[in-house]
């Protein structure tokens, strides 16, 4: 099983993670995917994962620094999910990045 790192960032402008989209190749089965904070968040949030292809592995019960999923890659699919983010200011935006699964 193998990890990828994803940076929840927000750089002049706009929120972002990177990489966008997150490629779990085909060969791997049960990724987890750790999304952390980056530059000028404070906390996050990631919803609008499809259950039957991802398990979280963190509980966070609302924004947090963290966050781990376990992607079964089961096929070659494209799927959006949202990240509501925190700057470091408090405000808050959401935005729709991906996961391509079977890269």
């Amino acid at each position: 099983m193998s990890t990828i790192a994803a940076t929840v960032n927000w750089n002049d402008g706009d929120p972002s993670v990177t990489p966008d989209p997150i490629l779990v190749p085909t060969a791997d089965k049960n990724v987890t995917i750790v999304w952390s904070c980056g530059r000028n968040v404070q906390s996050f949030q990631i919803l609008g994962l499809t259950v039957s292809e991802f398990a979280l592995d963190s509980s966070p019960s609302g924004p947090t620094g963290t966050v781990e999923i376990t992607d079964a890659n089961d096929g070659t699919t494209e799927y959006s999910y949202t990240v509501v983010a925190t700057h470091t200011s408090g405000k808050k935006v959401s935005f729709d990045p991906k996961i391509k699964n079977g890269s």
